[in-house]
């Protein structure tokens, strides 16, 4: 596993409102401040693999996400006032974005990177995350330029809780997380140019490539111990064969897309 960073200072916690896991947001110790996912959150470690594993594969298929990583928080950060909440042990941390806004059908059209759509579409697919919505898409504005950041994969898998009776082999056909999403499909896919489903396939063929079973192996091995030992091994075995299958099986994910009328 790379080196973590280190927490230097802990900020601020946000509440329950502005997130389920009541993330932080912290300063590095290389002088980033950063969004940090800390182990004992409301919704367990499962939550730091899910994002870790998303955002890894993410950053292969070369989509628009902050900067990210593991950083551990000791008894030599410096604490706000945090209340009771135990922020000790390794979390998950993405870099802190300045000059950002959920996404609108009036910023969309004017994103550089607007031919992500599709990327980000198939990975949510692949990565069962049925909780896309419009403060998950963020736009940020960088000098005259905008930009889509996809960010919090903590949903993904289907649930935060996922094991291996609920992740089930073989559900690579299903229309669930086209259907939970579909209301921020359609706001990416209406801004212009008209994406073909000529351009999904591609995008696929882009997916497989990026994502092979060498790749899976290294972010799986390179998941911190601590979170290994508390999902268990067998758990994480059963979610790298998951995405193998669907990764396999994206000629069928892309069919129910356009079965359902998104592209």
């Amino acid at each position: 596993m790379p080196n973590h960073f280190h927490v230097q200072k802990i900020e601020k916690i946000y509440s329950s409102d502005e997130g389920c896991t009541r993330p932080a947001q912290v300063i590095l110790d290389n002088g980033n401040r950063a969004i940090l996912k800390y182990p004992h959150n409301q919704q367990g470690i499962i939550v730091l693999v899910n994002e870790y594993v998303s955002y890894e594969l993410a950053t292969a298929i070369e989509l628009s996400v902050p900067n990210f990583g593991t950083a551990v928080v000791d008894d030599q950060t410096i604490l706000c006032d945090v209340g009771n909440v135990n922020l000790l042990g390794v979390g998950f941390y993405s870099q802190y974005i300045a000059n950002v806004v959920p996404i609108s059908s009036r910023t969309v059209k004017r994103a550089s990177n607007l031919d992500e759509r599709c990327r980000l579409i198939l990975l949510d697919a692949i990565v069962k995350n049925s909780d896309r919505h419009t403060s998950n898409v963020l736009i940020g504005f960088e000098k005259s330029d905008l930009k889509l950041y996809s960010i919090d994969f903590s949903h993904a898998f289907g649930d935060p809780h996922w094991n291996c009776n609920s992740l089930v082999l073989g559900d690579f056909a299903s229309p669930y997380v086209w259907r939970e999403n579909v209301d921020l499909y359609q706001l990416l896919l209406q801004a212009p140019p008209m994406i073909l489903f000529e351009q999904l396939v591609r995008e696929k063929e882009h997916i497989q490539a990026c994502i092979t079973d060498a790749l899976l192996d290294k972010i799986f091995d390179e998941i911190p111990g601590e979170w290994r030992q508390e999902v268990g091994v067998g758990h994480l075995d059963h979610l790298k064969k998951y995405i193998q299958s669907k990764i396999v099986h994206l000629d069928e994910i892309c069919a129910t897309i356009h079965n359902e009328g998104g592209i």
